[in-house]
């Protein structure tokens, strides 16, 4: 008997725990709920987010929008973009009225001027530019009638120079 006891508690036991540690999504929580790909992304008021599909919130609801990317999501708070990471890391806060992946970096464009800013979230380029185009392993930077070049560490090789 205190065999069948010792196996009877067990039992519960590993069944409550299992249970505590499984998180389900409550729909009574969200306005709406989208499951694109693993995970869930759910709206609260007017604003999205992103939930696992064990109820982790992965992005709390703070966004107008939200699109999956590679290696992360483009988030949009009030017209102005950034990236967070598929763990829900701010890699770059929404600032900026554009953002584009370009290779290993993402070009950033703000108030009608572009820069560089890396995958980790550091700005190796300020957006301070007219035009940025990359050639080979260097950026041609344009502003106003002036073109430089800079190494990808945002380093001049070549200072801005006028056009003739």
């Amino acid at each position: 008997m205190t065999r069948l006891t010792i196996l009877a508690l067990f039992a519960l036991i590993v069944s409550t725990s299992y249970g505590q540690s499984r998180k389900e999504i409550d729909p009574a929580s969200y306005k709406k709920i989208l499951k694109i790909k693993d995970v869930y992304h759910v709206k609260k008021g007017e604003y999205w987010g992103i939930v696992s599909k064990k109820g982790k919130v992965i992005i709390a609801p703070n966004y107008n929008r939200i699109l999956r990317i590679d290696d992360g999501y483009h988030v949009e708070k009030d017209e102005l973009w950034g990236i967070v990471s598929l763990k829900g890391r701010v890699i770059i806060a929404p600032n900026y009225d554009k953002i584009l992946r370009i290779k290993d970096v993402y070009h950033v464009k703000k108030d009608d001027f572009w820069g560089i800013v890396s995958r980790k979230g550091k700005i190796i380029v300020a957006p301070n530019y007219d035009q940025i185009l990359r050639i080979d392993d260097v950026y041609h930077i344009q502003k106003d009638e002036h073109w430089g070049i800079v190494n990808k560490k945002g380093k001049d090789i070549l200072a801005n120079v006028e056009e003739h």
